[in-house]
């Protein structure tokens, strides 16, 4: 069938005036605009279908079926579309998979998920391939956020900005992803001695991570040089706070947050069991891993695990509701493995990463955050470790934390509480 010469835009409103032309892609069938000129009709698959606007134009064809094909599908060309468009009353659209060249190569990518699971999988890409696309080829497979995805490489984190080129990676190389670090459930206590009508509580954040979510809803300000947030709460002694702006009542103030990516940095160094020095060294949310030593963390059996942390959490000045709160919401990431290799932080060095500032002063601040690894029963690395159990946890713990017990349980000072923790996946 041979189309009339003519202006595209006049040809455009001819084929227009025909019965509606149906796409299909995936599962989706919907109505189109006919196109004499194949680069529109691409533009409008694409708009209609966004999960093809990544897709490069090359890589998109369109078929039918022919009266007398039966139910082949017949690719067109883009130099027969303007052609065959008014004939069309169905059109499929397909994409296929770039072709090799000769500098493309493959890597290797190991990933670990967050339910424990691991799997291994080749993707072939170019030394000009961003390593976030290829994070969110991973994010679509695995039904995950891409901000969920850390990947490293020869033991340290890349950013999703830079090129497998940047990093030095070569055909056969392996990229490792593990999940991003998170800081998990940090909630705030507030108990005062008598009522007090006006606290302000400012929570900061360093500028290696950044909040997901905060409770109740107050605005996160601040970008690169790190974030904050502040609440005005009114407190009772039984800890029950009222957050002025939203007169929302809680038990606590409630806080996430995750590691920020960093374009390329070095694989850790060691880090001291017990960190002292006038200025105390900032726990790092994104190499969490350089402060879970065998010198100076324990090994305990999963199912030794609750009682353990009861015991050591009382110790440490946890009241009831905060113990069970605290085991209650762990134990499920615990129960994953046989062993768990665990660390309290020093307080000092987690005020560095999280400074917390509330007027009027509390008498004492208290801030309890557990950062752990399941391991296997036979890792030879963590020797040292599991005769840790065996000593006096709870003195342990209060001088490894410095936790003042006295003052924390003295019910006529004003106290505050936190606790919250980060599992690591390596």
């Amino acid at each position: 069938m041979a189309t009339p010469s003519a202006p595209p835009d006049v040809l455009d409103n001819i084929v227009q005036s025909y019965e509606p032309l149906v796409a299909r892609y995936g599962e989706r069938n919907v109505v189109i605009q006919r196109h004499t000129s194949y680069e529109r009709l691409i533009t409008s698959l694409k708009s209609t279908f966004p999960s093809l606007e990544p897709i490069a134009n090359e890589r998109i064809f369109v078929t039918t079926t022919l009266p007398d094909r039966g139910e082949e599908k017949i690719e067109i060309t883009p130099d027969l579309w303007a052609e065959l468009v008014p004939s069309l009353r169905e059109i499929q659209v397909e994409t296929r998979e770039p072709h090799p060249s000769e500098d493309s190569f493959t890597v290797v990518l190991c990933v670990n998920l967050r339910d424990g699971t691991h799997k291994k999988t080749r993707f072939r890409c170019k030394p000009e391939t961003r390593v976030g696309d290829i994070m969110e080829t991973i994010a679509a497979n695995e039904n995950v956020g891409i901000d969920d995805l850390r990947p490293t490489y020869g033991g340290a984190r890349i950013s999703m900005d830079v090129t497998l080129a940047e990093c030095g990676i070569e055909d056969g190389d392996h990229i490792d992803v593990f999940p991003t670090m998170k800081g998990r459930k940090p909630v705030i206590y507030l108990l005062p001695p008598r009522p007090l009508e006006n606290v302000d509580v400012r929570l900061s954040l360093a500028p290696a991570w950044e909040f997901t979510v905060v409770y109740p809803f107050v605005k996160i300000k601040g970008g690169g040089d790190g974030q904050s947030v502040s609440w005005t709460v009114s407190a009772k002694p039984d800890g029950t706070l009222t957050e002025r702006s939203t007169n929302t009542e809680v038990s606590y103030l409630y806080w996430e947050a995750q590691a920020k990516p960093e374009r390329l940095v070095t694989p850790p160094n060691s880090r001291p069991s017990t960190p002292l020095s006038s200025r105390p060294e900032a726990f790092d949310p994104s190499r969490p891993q350089e402060w879970l030593t065998p010198e100076s963390s324990v090994v305990v059996k999963t199912n030794e695990i609750p009682a353990y942390l009861d015991a050591v959490l009382k110790a440490l000045t946890l009241h009831t509701e905060a113990r069970t709160s605290f085991i209650t919401f762990w134990l499920p990431y615990l129960q994953k493995y046989a062993y768990i290799a665990l660390r309290f932080l020093p307080q000092a060095a987690y005020e560095e990463s999280a400074p917390l500032s509330i007027e009027p002063k509390p008498d004492v601040v208290t801030r309890i955050f557990m950062i752990f690894q399941g391991i296997s029963g036979n890792d030879e690395k963590w020797t040292e470790a599991r005769t840790h159990s065996d000593l006096n946890l709870e003195q342990r713990w209060r001088d490894a934390v410095g936790v003042d017990s006295a003052r924390a349980l003295n019910t006529s000072l004003f106290r505050v509480l936190e606790w919250g923790g980060m599992e690591i996946i390596a």
